[in-house]
């Protein structure tokens, strides 16, 4: 522990400096017997040793700077308080102080209950990094055994517990430091407190500040704590309070000297109040004598017997003639603020009630100051406290303070120690946080503090990795930029930098608090997901994935809430360029963060149709486009909708919408500007259907749009595969035969030579689709290729195919058995690649789903079983047959005997018919590992796939849906023509790319251009709609937002009361209901009476139309007060 006096200094020079300064008796260290852990620093002074000197001696010989807070406390209690409540609300206060302010803890320094309350809380406190100091001042004449303290800087270790001496007590071995009073008398504690005022008045400094809790300086704030307290306690506080203005904080509810000036205290501002609101006069005279009355009054209701009170002193010779009720009463009149109350009565007194108090006694002292520095440090001060209702309550009551105090550092402060509740209140007082982050070495700063690497650094090797290819969706994207949206080099979008620090560094509620204040919110909650998903994988924090759900939500309520306002806006948001994110879409970042719940939402869904459909109108029916497909000429006769793809000079009018998804057109959006609820029921309904044109011209225009629809490709891909499988079937049943022998004049056959052509084409297409992979590198496209099962199945399936051709023309009879066995591994492969095919089935999809999980579960399974065939196929198969030469088909024999027993498929008479003792050995063999492998691991399986399907069922359609993406992108980006005419496809593109990239030929580069975009699922959209979706976009998110902290039970406002963690008593929730109960009968009477009144007027003026013939009934007033009654 650190020595805050020279009492282990060997320095001669230093004990020289310390004499004359003090004129020190002795000094030294203690080491107590009850608590070894701690030595505590003493010295011994006599009593009229200068404070000031002792000050210097405690603060600026070894720290240079006050402590930031003192807290003196005094008094004295019953033990069960002590052990009990009290204990535990005052060390939890304390340690929570500790945590954030050095404290010292100035006592009396003796064993006695309340300086030994103190003390237990020094001890355990569970910081040491962060001690408390406990200060005694007590006097040298009342320490037992105190001659064995008489020494010169060397330690004593104390073992006195009790004393049996009257007016002797051991020090208390908690204690950090004492300073001990000689006045070279015995059992007297007067000058010892004498002392510890002038001591503390000293400490203060010529004004009270709260400059030492925020910045260095040489006065510190004291606060003193009084539990209970005696004469002595009143005589201190008046003495504290009135001449040194030092502010006093009173337990009430604990007897003594605190209920006393409790109880003046109320009665005196309660009647003060009373008589300040009905006083009319200006009469001097009679303002003296009301304020005489009040004194009297409180005088007897107080009923302090002096002689009594005197009898309470520790002092030898207690002052009988001193009036106490005068010192509590000129405390209360002339220092009123300088007094606090904390109420022990109440029964919900918590910690944080210790520390408010501690604080709003600290800031009532300094309040009247209309120094703007001033109210700086008091917001500091309840900043480090955390408390911020004393900061919109007490400290920042007007608009102005927070116009005129600078809050930047506090803000950073914030920011770096995520107080998000301080930020929202700083923001809610429209503090410019673009002003603070004008210069951007601001925010490098913030990365520097958390990463201690430079920026560049933290993007490469941080931000890049965690978002991915995000920004590489769309390399070379051709749709023009809107300048309007693309802020200059000099500015910057602070919420979306900030939200993006938050995020990074793991603050989420402060990460969410930014998002609200952010544009673009669907798009930076998909940032957020995709940068956690990241840290999940390298990090494996549970917290992350309760993160991606929390924004994945908030973006699926923003979507739907979208979509139900207007279906149509809510399309073109889904697909629309964003080119604060280098025009990426919702779509685009909701497929990379793989949000299946958001890609299974209606609007995207929608989008989705729509794309699969192409410009085919969706009313036409299913079976009427098979037919079409089958008879091509039919198509040029069905309806279709508008243009899809607007040119790129219409990108930027005011009214166009330059959609290439169906249904998206001009007319409609000019409908929107008049009647968003006509607009959207016009989608629904499909009215935008083209008048049917005559001539040959639209006829072939209508079959070029009816092939190129996503769909239409699809379907003829699938009779392609089909009639692909039936040639494969034949070839190799029919007509794959050795060229050696029958046919080594011919070669091979026809069939044979169209099917290689065919897979020809496939492997052209397959790599098509890896260059066509949006990455700059070779190893990313690949990377990304083989991700998809479907594509790994299909290079296999290649592969192996081609390995066939070279081994079929070898003139070898083992290579052509090789190719053919190897021929149908690749059918049976390419009949397997048929399912992928049938996934766009609605009622197929969904159970894919599901076989592939259970073919996962089924892998674990397999590995299972494996050992148990083993373990019995192994051992019988040996006992079966007598020793053999190695051979690889025993393994197949092996399994062949365990494997087949499961399903009874075999019965091995041997083991039946054989009773010597290896037959018996099989036999119980066979009966463990019929009922291991056949009732248990079977059932084990089965369970397995209903916990799959109940895993499953809910999710598969939604999983489903996700994988519709997939399909529509790949039919949509997919050449127009099927294998094998695929290959005219092929080489139309390598002739555009020539001559667009080669020859520079325009035209082709038109074409080049047009075939690049017609994949792509976005728009650009003109100014005045990106307003329009980003307002509603915007306004959606805060409702989202604030729905679900209130379905979280989190309140919005942080303007809780400072008794918002109170639990009431029962007798308090019954009259604060009968209050209310009271108030509505009230008023019900009040109306009541109010219609009575009115229908005697109204009876009134029947009378005078009608005369005397309407008699008016004789209604008493007594009669009337009962009814309303």
């Amino acid at each position: 522990m650190k020595d805050m006096t020279c009492s282990n200094s060997t320095n001669t020079d230093d004990n020289d400096y310390v004499n004359s300064k003090l004129d020190i008796k002795s000094y030294g260290t203690i080491t107590f017997s009850q608590n070894y852990s701690n030595t505590a620093s003493f010295i011994r002074i006599p009593c009229d040793a200068c404070p000031i000197k002792t000050k210097e001696l405690f603060i600026e010989q070894k720290y240079n700077k006050c402590p930031p807070l003192i807290i003196s406390v005094m008094g004295s209690t019953k033990e069960g308080y002590m052990r009990s409540k009290l204990f535990q609300i005052f060390r939890e206060a304390l340690l929570k102080i500790a945590k954030t302010t050095d404290i010292w803890i100035v006592s009396a320094g003796m064993n006695s209950r309340v300086t030994r309350f103190f003390g237990e809380i020094a001890r355990t406190n569970p910081d040491p990094s962060r001690p408390i100091y406990l200060v005694g001042v007590a006097s040298w004449g009342c320490i037992s055994d105190v001659e064995q303290l008489d020494v010169q800087g060397t330690n004593v270790i104390y073992t006195k517990l009790h004393s049996n001496i009257k007016g002797e007590t051991p020090p208390e071995p908690n204690h950090t430091h004492f300073i001990f009073i000689d006045d070279e008398t015995k059992h007297n504690h007067a000058n010892a407190i004498k002392f510890r005022s002038q001591f503390e008045r000293a400490i203060l400094g010529e004004n009270f500040s709260l400059e030492s809790m925020t910045n260095k300086s040489d006065s510190t704030p004291i606060v003193i704590i009084v539990i209970e307290g005696c004469a002595d306690a009143i005589k201190k506080v008046y003495k504290s309070v009135v001449h040194d203005k030092i502010p006093v904080i009173f337990v009430e509810g604990t007897s003594g000297c605190c209920d006393l000036f409790a109880k003046c205290y109320r009665l005196y501002n309660g009647r003060k109040s009373k008589t300040e609101l009905f006083d009319q006069t200006k009469d001097n005279s009679l303002s003296v004598e009301n304020d005489e009355e009040l004194k009297n009054k409180i005088r007897e209701a107080l009923q302090i017997v002096n002689h009594e009170l005197a009898e309470t002193s520790c002092t030898n010779a207690p002052d009988h003639e001193i009036d106490y009720f005068e010192l509590i009463y000129e405390c209360v009149t002339t220092r009123n603020k300088y007094l606090n109350f904390i109420d022990f009565k109440v029964h919900s007194l918590i910690s944080d009630d210790i520390n408010l108090a501690i604080l709003q006694a600290l800031i009532k002292v300094t309040s009247c100051e209309k120094n703007i520095e001033e109210k700086r440090k008091q917001l500091y001060l309840a900043y480090e406290w955390k408390q911020i209702d004393i900061i919109k309550n007490s400290i920042m009551k007007n608009e102005r303070d927070w116009k005129l105090i600078d809050l930047n550092d506090l803000f950073e402060k914030a920011l770096i120690e995520n107080q998000v509740n301080f930020i929202q209140l700083f923001l809610d007082h429209d503090f410019s946080i673009n002003d603070l982050f004008h210069n951007t070495n601001k925010l490098v700063d913030l990365y520097k503090n958390e990463f201690n690497d430079p920026l560049k650094s933290v993007y490469t090797e941080i931000i890049q990795p965690l978002i991915g290819n995000v920004s590489q969706l769309d390399e070379d994207d051709d749709l023009p930029k809107n300048s309007f949206t693309i802020l200059s080099n000099n500015e910057i979008d602070i919420n979306k930098e900030l939200f993006l620090w938050s995020v990074l560094t793991g603050r989420q509620e402060l990460a969410l608090l930014f998002w609200t204040r952010g544009r673009n919110k669907i798009c930076t909650a998909f940032i957020a997901i995709l940068i956690y998903k990241n840290k999940t994988r390298t990090e494996r924090n549970i917290k992350y994935e309760a993160w991606i759900d929390k924004f994945e939500h908030l973006a699926v309520q923003i979507l739907e809430r979208f979509y139900l306002t207007n279906p149509y806006k809510c399309k073109q948001a889904i697909v629309r360029a964003i080119p604060e994110y280098d025009n990426v879409t919702w779509l685009q970042l909701a497929v990379v963060a793989e949000s299946k719940l958001f890609i299974a939402q209606q609007g995207v869904q929608d989008v989705l149709h729509d794309i699969w459909y192409g410009r085919i109108d969706r009313r036409v029916s299913h079976s009427l486009i098979i037919f079409s497909s089958f008879m091509l000429p039919y198509s040029g006769f069905l309806t279709y909708c508008e243009e899809l793809i607007e040119d790129s000079n219409k990108y930027n009018e005011p009214d166009s919408s330059p959609y290439h998804i169906p249904r998206l057109k001009t007319t409609i959006d000019k409908m929107c500007n008049e009647s968003d609820t006509t607009c959207s029921r016009l989608i629904g309904d499909d009215f935008n259907v083209v008048h049917e044109k005559s001539g040959i011209k639209q006829y072939i225009e209508n079959v070029s749009i009816f092939l190129h629809a996503p769909y239409v490709k699809y379907l003829y891909n699938l009779y392609s595969h089909v009639i692909f499988l039936l040639l494969f079937s034949y070839v190799l049943l029919c007509d794959y035969f050795p060229l050696y022998e029958y046919q080594s004049n011919y070669g091979p056959s026809m069939t044979e030579l169209i099917l290689i052509l065919w897979v020809f084409t496939l492997l052209c297409e397959e790599i098509r689709q890896i260059r066509a992979k949006k990455i700059h590198s070779m190893y990313g496209k690949l990377q990304s290729y083989f991700t998809i099962l479907w594509n790994k199945l299909d290079t296999v399936a290649i592969i192996l195919f081609f390995i066939t051709c070279i081994l079929r023309f070898l003139p070898i009879s083992g290579c052509f058995n090789i190719a053919r066995t190897i021929l149908a591994i690749d059918l049976s492969i390419w009949y397997i690649r048929t399912l992928d095919i049938f996934s766009a089935v609605k009622r197929l999809g969904p159970k894919l789903v599901m076989i592939g999980e259970m073919v996962h579960d089924l892998t674990f399974f397999m590995l299972m079983l494996t050992v148990f065939v083993l373990a019995f196929g192994v051992p019988t198969y040996s006992l079966l047959n007598d020793v053999q030469n190695f051979s690889w088909h025993m393994p197949r024999r092996i399994i062949n005997l365990a494997y087949w027993q499961i399903f009874e498929l075999q019965i091995v008479e041997d083991i039946e018919k054989n009773y010597e003792l290896n037959g018996y050995i099989m036999f119980f063999l066979l009966i463990a590992y019929i009922t291991v492998a056949s009732v248990l691991l079977i059932n084990l399986l089965i369970a397995m796939f209903s916990n799959t399907f109940d895993r499953l069922h809910m999710d598969t359609d939604c999983i489903w849906k996700f994988q519709q993406y997939s399909l529509v992108c790949y039919q949509l980006k997919r050449p127009l023509f099927p294998p094998p005419f695929i290959i005219i496809s092929h080489i139309w593109r390598i002739i555009i790319y020539v001559f667009s990239h080669t020859f520079k030929t325009k035209w082709f580069y038109m074409k080049y251009i047009k075939q690049k975009n017609q994949a792509k699922f976005k728009i650009n959209v003109n100014k005045l709609l990106t307003k329009q979706l980003e307002e509603i976009e915007d306004a959606l998110g805060n409702e989202v937002y604030f729905i679900s902290l209130k379905a979280n039970g989190k309140q919005i406002e942080y303007s809780n009361d400072f008794n918002e963690e109170r639990v009431y008593s029962p007798q308090e929730i019954v009259l604060t209901k009968i209050k209310t109960l009271e108030n509505q009968v009230l008023s019900v009477q009040n109306q009541q009476s109010n219609m009575f009144r009115y229908l005697e007027c109204l009876m009134y003026g029947m009378k005078k139309i009608g005369g005397d013939d309407i008699e008016m009934p004789q209604l008493h007033q007594d009669d009337f007060e009962l009814i309303c009654k």
